[in-house]
């Protein structure tokens, strides 16, 4: 007998608990995927916080613009996987925080000083997602 997606009659769950990590990445990845979906949808419209950009810099903004919207949705698609802890969500996520340092350390090389607390959090978050417990939470073969 099934009772409010808990199992009887030890009401014990028919899938392991999801980690607190997990959950936690799962749900900043959305709000990031959002901001990138965002800019990405205001560089193509030639606009960056609400001033139009500079001509010189349209021919790029079509580019980052795509860029952006392809992370945005990447974003999205990783906090859905890791919440529901599909297995193709492990890999994608340690793909994004890959990708995440490089572009935070490009920004940092560009003068942005707030990005190295970012560096910080996306390599504790690619290790994290290393862990044999968390690959196994999402059935990884380990």
């Amino acid at each position: 007998m099934k009772v409010g997606g808990l199992r009887s009659p030890d009401n014990q769950r028919s899938t392991p608990a999801r980690p607190l990590g997990v959950g936690l990445l799962a749900a900043l990845a959305a709000p990031v995927g959002l901001s990138f979906l965002s800019g990405g949808l205001s560089l193509l419209a030639g606009r960056w916080n609400g001033a139009p950009l500079a001509v010189g810099l349209s021919g790029v903004s079509l580019e980052l613009g795509l860029a952006a919207i392809a992370m945005g949705v990447a974003d999205i698609a990783f906090a859905f996987g890791a919440w529901t802890r599909r297995p193709w969500a492990l890999r994608l996520g340690f793909v994004l925080c890959c990708i995440h340092i490089v572009v935070a350390a490009l920004e940092f090389a560009g003068g942005t000083i707030g990005t190295s607390l970012a560096v910080v959090a996306l390599v504790a978050s690619a290790i994290y997602l290393r862990r044999v417990s968390v690959r196994q939470t999402f059935g990884a073969v380990v």
